[in-house]
């Protein structure tokens, strides 16, 4: 019976046998790198281990002929590491020691029943400390003392009880205990467990909010456990080291979980409430709200919202709305909202809308929508702010300041029949472009001045020759900062690069002026409803005019 129990447990629920299979090969001085992919993709899987235990670069050799995959990695990693299956994956983790766990007497205290116990080395007998002793389908854990001293309180035990041990640079080792009395099964139905792949020590706990927030007791499960989790249904926790599943929350992935001020877990794979702030090691499916603060170390797949700050290490696949700041260090695909900023350290497809700034490092297939600044460094969709950067452009940016490598950054200095002489900012791309424009007519006795914005669209004809129409809007001057007049123009211009730098354009353009000055003030322009056109209204006149200009750099 026991062994009966002992090989149910010793298999991990999503177990793919991949350590049984037989493998013949023949490899003589080949750098072992090379082997294990070899190995990894006649079998159908990936190996996973941290690059800087795993000696790639060391020739080996072995021939085996129908050997169990299991003995001929031991021999390949000369029995140093454990081999632990997972989906897709076989874990490699570096454990060249082994441990045991001596039970001492178990003590019977009504319906709590404690095993009490010591974790020593196998080879010395020294005692551990800081070892996870743990019941995986319970849930329950505890760590060795200095002297090597466990005690974990079970109750309600079930007829068998599996005890593991793990330590980080040992191998697991799992014990199965008999309870002194017989009680009805609990349902396991809606747990289970198993092997992921990743770090022994998880990118959330090395941020300064995991650091600050993750207990020294759970950094050592992640170090001790390495990718052994837990499913369950429902956890609740105070903060990160006051929950339902103690020490091991995280790693253990909940299906609704709340945490009143603050909690740490594996992942969730339904919906997650906290208070103030929510910390996920892996994978977030479905619906994540915090009142300041989420962070996750894997991707995020649904909604995720927080009052202050979202900080995912992987992607987001969904709606992510941050009161303050979001921060993705993967793709978002999807939308994201942040009143201040958002991140992505990669691509971004869908829609990013932020009050003051959205960054990309990637590409952009979308649309980036902020009140001050936008960047990509691919555009291939639209960008509209106050500033618009942009590595490279296939894309359109719509703002006063649109700054494209390889794009427009020129002067444009030119005159026309409502102000003599007139400078211009041109930014952008020729499919779209900004101009921030100031004028002035210069004359003693019929001064004025403009300042505006306008928008165009250039079609080149080859690097010397384009057709520019461009929009624009100007305030106008003439002598009253409280009556200024609105100026709208519509022009077409014939444009010659002359060199590099050096250009030269001029065409017609068309104007409508909405005269709001009351009374002309002497000294300054008055005669803007003498040109020749059509006067819509007696405050409201159109007429056919001009520009000429140049364009430098």
């Amino acid at each position: 019976m026991l062994l009966f129990v002992g090989i149910g447990f010793a298999k991990p629920a999503l177990a793919q046998q991949y350590l049984s299979q037989l493998v013949s090969i023949n490899i003589q001085n080949e750098k072992l790198g090379d082997v294990l992919t070899k190995l990894s993709e006649e079998g159908g899987f990936y190996f996973s281990y941290s690059s800087n235990v795993i000696p790639k670069d060391s020739l080996v050799s072995i021939r085996a002929d129908q050997g169990r995959l299991e003995d001929v990695l031991n021999i390949l990693l000369q029995g140093n590491y454990e081999l632990k299956e997972a989906p897709n994956y076989i874990i490699l983790r570096e454990a060249p020691n082994r441990l045991r766990l001596i039970s001492d007497n178990n003590m019977d205290a009504g319906r709590v029943y404690s095993i009490t116990g010591f974790v020593v080395d196998d080879l010395t007998g020294a005692k551990l400390p800081n070892a996870s002793v743990y019941e995986k389908n319970l849930l329950l854990s505890t760590f060795t003392d200095e002297r090597g001293y466990f005690k974990l309180p079970i109750k309600n035990p079930e007829s068998s009880i599996a005890l593991t041990v793990s330590k980080e640079y040992y191998r697991d080792t799992t014990v199965i205990l008999l309870a002194p009395v017989q009680v009805q099964a609990g349902n396991k139905s809606k747990r289970r467990y198993g092997y992921r792949p990743g770090d022994e020590l998880h990118n959330v706990e090395r941020t300064a909010m995991g650091r600050f927030f993750v207990s020294s007791k759970q950094k050592l499960q992640s170090l001790n456990l390495g990718g052994f989790f837990a499913t369950t249904p429902f956890q609740t926790s105070l903060t990160p080291g006051l929950s339902t599943h103690g020490s091991l929350s995280g790693q253990v992935i909940n299906k609704f979980s709340v945490n009143i001020l603050g909690g740490y877990t594996s992942g969730v794979n339904g919906v997650e409430l906290g208070g103030i702030f929510n910390i996920s090691k892996r994978d977030v499916d479905y619906i994540q709200v915090a009142g300041v603060y989420n962070l996750v170390g894997g991707a995020v797949n649904g909604v995720q919202l927080a009052g202050a700050n979202n900080t995912v290490l992987d992607s987001v696949k969904g709606i992510q709305v941050g009161g303050l700041y979001n921060h993705v260090k993967g793709n978002v695909r999807g939308v994201q909202i942040a009143g201040g900023l958002n991140l992505v350290k990669s691509d971004v497809t869908g829609f990013q809308i932020a009050g003051l700034g959205n960054k990309a490092e990637g590409t952009v297939r979308g649309i980036q929508v902020a009140g001050i600044l936008n960047y990509s460094r691919n555009l291939k969709g639209v960008q509209i702010g106050l500033v618009n950067v942009a590595d490279t452009s296939s894309g359109t940016s719509i703002g006063l300041f649109n700054f494209i490598r390889g794009g427009y950054r020129q002067v444009l200095l030119s005159t026309n029949e409502v102000t003599n002489t007139n400078i211009a900012l041109k930014t952008g791309t020729p499919r779209f472009y900004s101009l921030v424009m100031v004028g002035m007519n210069v004359s003693d006795d019929d001064k004025a001045y403009s300042f505006g914005v306008g928008f165009g669209h250039d079609f080149v004809f080859n690097d010397r020759r384009f057709l520019s129409s461009v929009f624009s809007s100007q305030n106008i001057f003439a002598g009253n900062w409280k009556e200024l007049s609105n100026l709208y123009r519509v022009k077409a211009t014939y444009n010659l690069r002359l060199s590099k730098r050096v250009g030269v354009y001029a065409g017609p353009s068309f104007s409508v002026f909405v005269n709001d000055q009351s009374a002309p003030v002497a000294g300054y322009k008055s005669n803007f409803s003498n040109y020749p056109g059509i006067r819509f209204n007696s405050k409201v006149k159109g007429w056919l005019g001009w520009d000429v200009g140049l364009t430098l750099f």
